[in-house]
């Protein structure tokens, strides 16, 4: 967390600007400090944690604040890209327990969900992968810190591309070059390959959560959930 500000921007190819911006690295690093303070709070003394939680604050919170306040009034990158960043933001602002920015994740977090499809994603499997997995972390933060934000934050828009995303698996089978062991293939389009699986954490997170939430708001969808989710434990080996 001593490394200067723009070893959090990214690589050279991430554009740089003064104040700095945000970039996916900048929220990646920003999750992966705060999981390990999270889930090894005994490693740090009290000094080594107020180090920490302000190099958060200025290294990832405040650079993906004004990532995300950019983007969001020039209407750009409002899908993958805005869902990682908020994550990186809600986060840390969850560990500075900074209630302003808490409460902003939120709103911002019901505005991301709207951009789902009713049955699927806009780009590909491997970008619905990439932004759910995102969103789902933050969803978890979020109740985890304020368990009465859970009937507020939706988690069906990403749960009902399930069908989408098992109607598109192909089956599995070795890669030329790459040994006997088979890859998961689906259908896909875009920059996407052929290879793709949802990550574990999706499924579990969507496990766990989604049946709840579905008796509240879509009933029908209890008879569907659990198809997909046994389906895909043949690919998740």
């Amino acid at each position: 967390m001593d490394k200067p500000i723009d070893e959090f921007i990214g690589p050279w190819f991430r554009a740089r600007s003064n104040p700095p911006e945000g970039m996916l690295e900048t929220s990646h690093v920003g999750l992966a400090v705060s999981m390990a303070l999270i889930l090894t709070p005994t490693l740090f003394d009290e000094k080594e944690t107020r180090r920490i939680l302000q190099a958060l604050r200025d290294k990832c919170q405040e650079p993906c604040r004004r990532w995300l306040d950019n983007r969001f009034q020039e209407r750009t990158a409002l899908s993958n890209w805005f869902m990682i960043l908020l994550d990186g933001f809600g986060t840390a602002s969850i560990l500075l327990e900074d209630e302003e920015a808490v409460a902003w994740t939120v709103k911002q977090y019901g505005f991301l969900t709207q951009l789902y499809n009713q049955d699927s994603y806009g780009e590909s499997l491997q970008y619905w992968n990439y932004a759910t997995i995102h969103l789902s972390h933050l969803h978890e933060m979020l109740i985890r810190y304020k368990p009465q934000l859970a009937g507020e934050l939706d988690l069906l828009c990403y749960t009902r591309c399930i069908p989408w995303a098992v109607h598109s698996f192909l089956g599995m089978k070795p890669m030329t070059g790459w040994g006997e062991k088979p890859y998961p293939r689906s259908l896909n389009f875009g920059d996407s390959t052929v290879l793709f699986r949802p990550s574990g954490d999706v499924l579990m997170h969507i496990a766990a959560r989604a049946k709840e939430q579905s008796r509240t708001r879509e009933r029908s969808w209890n008879q569907t959930i659990s198809v997909p989710l046994a389906f895909f434990q043949r690919i998740l080996i």
